[in-house]
């Protein structure tokens, strides 16, 4: 956060009239958003930091982009959802788009009789082991576009081709739409980034 607070307010020096900004996290830079806001236009994209009606913001809803991934779950599995064992993997919980996106999630979820068997940040080539040791899901949800790159190459590297594992994301990286396009993931909900930029300029 402050680096990116030093960065800001380098270009602000150097005669910047504007700030697209997306924070990296939201707890400890709000009185550093009041300062710069006060020194010039300043749109925050996909961010944080509250109450966001003081603030110039574009951002998705996030706890929709939950409740869309949830949904598509209940369709397609229905009164089989609760036979099936969910894992989910919910990224950065210090940001709120991320709380907002589980909450989304959980909240259909747990009104459909579903079974949660974990729930992590993350998973990398250094804990795929501790991963394979705990209960093995059914349906994985990834609530971020790294979380679900993260989850296609855990499934990937860990062979799961023997099983049918179902893998729901969100994301709009070429990789995760390659593995769309190829099967490995079974739906994908796209925050459209590029318009996020569109309407922040």
């Amino acid at each position: 956060i402050d680096e990116q607070i030093d960065l800001i307010n380098t270009e602000i020096e150097n005669g910047a009239e504007g700030i697209i900004v997306r924070m990296i996290a939201s707890d400890d830079c709000v009185e550093e958003m009041e300062s710069i806001s006060q020194r010039t236009a300043l749109m925050l994209l996909e961010s944080d930091i509250g109450p966001e009606d003081v603030y110039a913001l574009t951002a998705p809803d996030n706890q929709e982009l939950g409740r869309a991934l949830a949904n598509a779950i209940v369709d397609k599995f229905g009164q089989e959802l609760s036979e099936k064992k969910i894992g989910i993997l919910y990224g950065n919980q210090s940001l709120i788009s991320m709380q907002q996106r589980l909450k989304g999630l959980e909240e259909v979820l747990s009104e459909n009789n579903s079974r949660i068997v974990w729930r992590r940040r993350s998973v990398t080539k250094d804990n795929y082991q501790e991963l394979q040791r705990i209960d093995t899901a059914d349906i994985i949800v990834a609530l971020g576009n790294d979380e679900t790159e993260q989850m296609t190459d855990y499934i990937i590297m860990t062979d799961h081709g023997d099983r049918e594992c179902y893998l729901y994301g969100i994301g709009c990286s070429e990789k995760v739409v390659y593995h769309l396009d190829k099967g490995l993931i079974d739906m994908l909900v796209v925050p459209n980034d590029f318009s996020m930029g569109y309407q922040s300029m």
